[in-house]
């Protein structure tokens, strides 16, 4: 979707010099879907798939002094350590507490995790503000809730509670009923059903943590944005839309629906 080569390695050395997008990140990496597939089918090739992905995501370099570029990062490697930690995988969840200690470190005080804002990102100019694209509190919001589904941490659902709010306050627009695309109102005028799907996940584990009527009403009203396309990327578009709601469609229902 963003450039030829983006999951990094693949390419020539010449190219990878000369294009930023072809290092390799845990954002890029796919691992509950192919853990999935592999428990149901027992496919040896997503089993070695999975064996490489695993030593790449628990290399000591990640961990020495683990810190993170922006919630996207973070979250994303979280979701694949907490998927991987399913199948009895301590050294993956030790990983995993690792870091979540530096995620909760960085948490602001009013629940976000806020940086300088990139130029895609922010509007104004220099110097830029500081904030957070919505759809990466979003993500980070959603690993932080499979860890808490490991350890039942409570520092880890006040943070998922918080980060919520956070969304609310800087992200939300009255005028259209969406979230917008980040917290800086210059870069994204209005909001947008597509940003909303981002972080419905993040609004349902919050509110299946704290119960908070005003959480649950923001969930709520955002339901009717699951299943709709998203406008203008054509066919090209389609597998990572599809992929995105059915992935996160799942988490949802378990939070709306009573046990059995």
């Amino acid at each position: 979707m963003h450039i030829p080569g983006h999951l990094g390695g693949y390419l020539p050395p010449f190219f990878r010099s000369k294009m930023r997008g072809t290092s390799l990140i845990p954002s890029h990496t796919w691992v509950e879907g192919p853990l999935l597939h592999w428990l149901l089918t027992g496919d040896e090739a997503a089993a070695e798939s999975l064996a490489k992905t695993r030593g790449w995501l628990l290399q000591a370099r990640f961990f020495d002094a683990y810190d993170f570029t922006n919630a996207r990062e973070a979250g994303w490697h979280l979701i694949h350590l907490c998927a991987l930690a399913w199948l009895d995988d301590p050294a993956a969840l030790n990983a995993a507490s690792i870091l979540v200690a530096r995620v909760l470190e960085r948490q602001a005080p009013g629940g976000g995790w806020v940086r300088m804002l990139t130029d895609s990102h922010c509007g104004c100019g220099y110097p830029r503000c500081c904030g957070e694209a919505g759809f990466m509190v979003g993500v980070l919001l959603s690993g932080l809730m499979r860890y808490y589904r490991h350890t039942s941490d409570p520092a880890v659902a006040d943070a998922i509670v918080d980060g919520a709010r956070w969304l609310i306050v800087n992200t939300y627009d009255q005028a259209s009923g969406y979230f917008r695309y980040t917290s800086c109102k210059n870069r994204t005028l209005g909001g947008k059903f597509q940003c909303t799907q981002w972080v419905l996940e993040g609004l349902a584990a919050a509110w299946t943590i704290s119960g908070d009527a005003e959480i649950g009403g923001y969930l709520q009203r955002g339901l009717n944005v699951i299943g709709r396309f998203p406008v203008g990327i054509g066919h090209s578009g389609m597998g990572k839309a599809m992929a995105q709601q059915m992935r996160y469609v799942p988490s949802i229902l378990a939070s709306l629906l009573p046990p059995p």
